[in-house]
């Protein structure tokens, strides 16, 4: 019982965090970074919310021991992009 509670618990947070609305704020804040200093931004779903990192706080994070040092910025991490400012044709959500 106590079991089935918190996972319906983890599943209803995951489903806030995980919200359209909150999808569409982190691209629109990847959009205006790239406008703004004209460099790569990509939004991950990583840790239960979303996030926006150019290459630079990739490896910053890596180098702080959250990621393993064996995956590359580019490569490893274009895989499990929601958005990319580069990939993406006039800003649209790569399916």
């Amino acid at each position: 019982m106590l079991r089935k509670l918190r996972l319906s618990i983890a599943i209803l947070k995951l489903r806030w965090h995980a919200s359209p609305l909150k999808k569409q704020r982190a691209i629109k804040q990847a959009i205006k970074q790239n406008r703004i200093n004209g460099q790569r931004y990509r939004v991950f779903f990583i840790g239960g919310r979303f996030r926006v990192w150019q290459r630079n706080d990739i490896r910053r994070l890596r180098n702080e021991g959250l990621f393993k040092s064996e995956l590359k910025p580019g490569v490893d991490f274009d895989k499990i992009a929601i958005f990319d400012t580069l990939k993406s044709k006039n800003h649209v959500p790569i399916q």
